[in-house]
Parts: C-alpha cells; sequence; structure tokens
C-alpha cells in the first residue's frame, strides 16, 4: 500500500501548466516542521521540503487558492521520476508526492490570501470551496 498524508506550507506561490489536451498539472513545494529534545536536552527542528504535484480538477482548484505560506494537510501516493537534462545530459531525480486529495486548513484564517481565475490574490472568502478537494471534488 502506497499512502502518505502530510501537513505543511506552501514555500512559494504553485506552479501551473496547461498542457494541449486540456490537462493540467500544479506542482508546489510544501515545507513540514517538527520539534523534538535530543539526547543532550536541546530543542531541535527538523525541516522536510517535499513536492506536491495535482492534476486535472485538483490542478486548477489549487492554483486558484494556494499561495505562498499556505496551510494544507495533502494525501497521496509517494512517486519517483527520473529525467534527463537537455543543458548537460546529467541525470536527474526526485521523490514526490502525486496528490489525490489537499485539505485546504488555510481556508479557516479571513486574512490568508487567495487568488482569482486570473491569478490576482482577493481577500473574500465567498465562493471558495469547503475545506477538502479530493481529485478536483469538493467535500
Amino acid at each position: 500500500m502506497n499512502i502518505i498524508t502530510i501537513n505543511g506550507n506552501l514555500v512559494h506561490d504553485p506552479q501551473s501548466k496547461t498542457f494541449d489536451n486540456g490537462n493540467e498539472v500544479c506542482r508546489f513545494r510544501l515545507a513540514n516542521s517538527r520539534k523534538y529534545t535530543d539526547r543532550n536536552g536541546n530543542e531541535r527542528e527538523e525541516t522536510l521540503f517535499i513536492n506536491i504535484e495535482t492534476n486535472f480538477g485538483l490542478a486548477k482548484v489549487c492554483r486558484q487558492f494556494l499561495t505562498k505560506g499556505s496551510s494544507v494537510t495533502v494525501c497521496g501516493k509517494l512517486q519517483f521520476k527520473q529525467w534527463e537534462s537537455k543543458k548537460d545530459n546529467s541525470t536527474h531525480s526526485e521523490y514526490y508526492i502525486a496528490a489525490d486529495e489537499v485539505i485546504f486548513n488555510h481556508l479557516r484564517d479571513e486574512s490568508a490570501p487567495r487568488r482569482n481565475d486570473d491569478g490576482n490574490h482577493r481577500r473574500s472568502n465567498n465562493d471558495y470551496p469547503d475545506r477538502t478537494v479530493n481529485n478536483g471534488q469538493y467535500q
């Protein structure tokens, strides 16, 4: 079974791309921090950065409602991809989460910035989806 759930905040605004066939992909990077005490009693903080990829309707909703700093919970599958650089023919690889569901934790905060369809930020909470979006379907 390949299921992963992670909470975090967006490190930057989502990047979206629409293909000729109409499919949309939206990518963003999450920062997930945890605090702990080491063996010597010192408080430490560790931050994990993970790339997230959404597709189709979920990509459109994420593009519209997420911005840098947005708090989300992502559920999906851990994936691996490998590619060759066009510049120097070097091989690159990464693990990422292919999201099936995104919970918009930040929508509870009235001051959190959001985007219009044209990409501009807005602050009104009118016409926002419920907190949970699963494959582009509001729940």
